[in-house]
């Protein structure tokens, strides 16, 4: 399977999602993805995850190469404010009027949400450093797995090996809605007959 780099960050959390959210309690009862679907599903997401550690390896090669260094030649890093909520940031030291009108240090975020100190590299040339970016962001891998059979994913019967009589499995189905599917058609074997397309999935940068 074929993946750009750019595609990773959405494939990782939708896939996590889906195997949390299938394998919580819910209510009284428990959903729970048949261990065969789990253990690939889980084995598929360490796949990624370290395919995307190889991405932001090279992401922090570039930026060392492209910041600013200081005496020692070491990169300068910047601190900033950011809301993990909404994404925007703030310069570091960024002041507000409080409700005397009196100037205060920023801790909160325009939409209520505390903010988060970090730091960054002091990249001066963004425009080429963001060109050099797309072409890794734009990097094909090719991650090597067998799909999943489809029935892997549908309820078992259980036969009782003295009886032999057959048993449904008592535990509740899992359902999946279509944008799980979407997601979930990257790992799951096309059954014969069948043609299953591959989503376009969202870039991220």
């Amino acid at each position: 399977m074929k993946f750009k780099f750019r595609e990773l960050p959405n494939v990782i959390l939708n896939l996590a999602s889906i195997i949390f959210d299938k394998n919580r309690k819910e209510g009284t009862s428990k959903r729970r993805l048949p261990c065969d679907a789990n253990y690939w599903l889980n084995t598929f997401l360490e796949k990624l995850q370290e395919a995307y550690q190889g991405y932001n390896t090279q992401r922090l090669a570039l930026c060392e190469e492209f910041a600013t260094k200081d005496a020692d030649g070491k990169p300068i890093m910047l601190p900033y404010s950011i809301c993990e909520k909404c994404g925007t940031e703030y310069p570091a030291g960024d002041k507000v009027k409080d409700e005397n009108g009196k100037k205060i240090l920023r801790t909160i975020c325009n939409c209520g949400t505390p903010l988060a100190t970090k730091e960054k590299y002091d990249i001066k040339d963004m425009e080429i450093f963001n060109k050099e970016l797309e072409k890794i962001l734009n990097d094909e891998i090719e991650l090597p797995w067998k799909q999943i059979p489809l029935e892997k994913f549908v309820k078992k019967h259980i036969r009782c090996p003295k009886c032999n009589t057959i048993f449904e499995d008592e535990t509740p189905e899992v359902q999946f809605d279509g944008e799980e599917m979407s997601i979930l058609k990257y790992f799951i074997e096309e059954p014969e007959g069948m043609k299953l397309e591959k989503p376009e999935t969202k870039e991220t940068d």
